[in-house]
């Protein structure tokens, strides 16, 4: 996600700056749209970049806790008791779920919310009650991990 990012980032500085002269030349008067637009491109890949570019996944001593982005502005919490059991799993994020991100889709054809930003592996965790996500309900939610194994024996080690 990170280098999809920089790349974009690159490429629109790169052609910004390769057009400016020719835009410069041919309309004057409209360089300022464009300069404003560019601006406003480069803070939406920044944007992105800071409040979705990481995923944060914390387990607490009686929770499991799932931020997304630098600053940590959004959480979703799930305590233990609310945890009836975990597994590690792979899935297809763009085929079940459209994409990275907090999404809802289906995972082995039952309604489920994933918290992911990057791989194909996490922990399906298998709630007690289920929880409101897009207007849906859910009793299953899974968070992608590029160390999803460790994360699942946390978890299974804090359940016994």
């Amino acid at each position: 996600m990170y280098a999809a990012l920089l790349g974009t980032l690159a490429l629109c500085i790169g052609a910004y700056l390769g057009f400016r002269g020719a835009i410069a030349c041919e309309a004057p008067g409209e360089l300022w749209f464009w300069d404003l637009a560019w601006l406003a491109s480069i803070a939406i890949q920044l944007a992105i970049l800071v409040f979705l570019g990481r995923l944060v996944i914390a387990l607490e001593a009686d929770a499991l806790v799932v931020r997304f982005g630098f600053l940590s502005l959004g959480e979703a919490r799930f305590s233990l008791t609310q945890i009836e059991r975990s597994s590690r799993v792979r899935y297809e994020p763009i085929r079940q779920f459209g994409g990275w991100g907090w999404r809802v889709g289906k995972h082995e054809g039952e309604t489920t919310v994933v918290y992911s930003i990057r791989g194909s592996h996490g922990v399906l965790l298998r709630l007690r009650q289920p929880i409101r996500a897009f207007f849906r309900t859910a009793d299953r939610v899974l968070v992608g991990s590029g160390r999803a194994a460790e994360l699942a024996a946390a978890l299974e080690r804090l359940h016994a």
